[in-house]
């Protein structure tokens, strides 16, 4: 089912295949894309951002970012990235795609 979002300071949610993270996130040489790549990797490694303290996401700080634009530092993401309406089971099973790639128990 694909996530509803919206942009911020708009009243109507994205069309579903506008809201998809692989729009701005996908990876690839041959894709241009707005934002880093989201994989696991990156997702776990501790970074600081716009000065700020060493940060890394968490499942918590996942949803986070998702929600409200804010990501582990509490620093607010630019506002071209969507806010999403995710449940907390949605938000998981993202975090868990993401995170558990390569997994053969992670595809079901």
């Amino acid at each position: 089912m694909p996530l509803q979002a919206r942009m911020v300071g708009h009243a109507q949610d994205l069309p579903a295949a506008a809201a998809a993270c692989i729009n701005c996130h996908g990876a690839g040489a041959s894709n241009e894309r707005f934002a880093v790549a989201l994989d696991r990797a990156w997702l776990a490694q501790a970074q600081t951002r716009r000065g700020g303290p060493s940060s890394r996401y968490n499942a918590t700080s996942f949803c986070r970012v998702l929600r409200e634009g804010i990501d582990p530092a509490w620093v607010v993401v630019n506002q071209t990235m969507p806010r999403y309406q995710v449940t907390d089971l949605q938000c998981r099973a993202l975090w868990m795609h993401l995170t558990q790639a390569g997994r053969p128990d992670a595809r079901r």
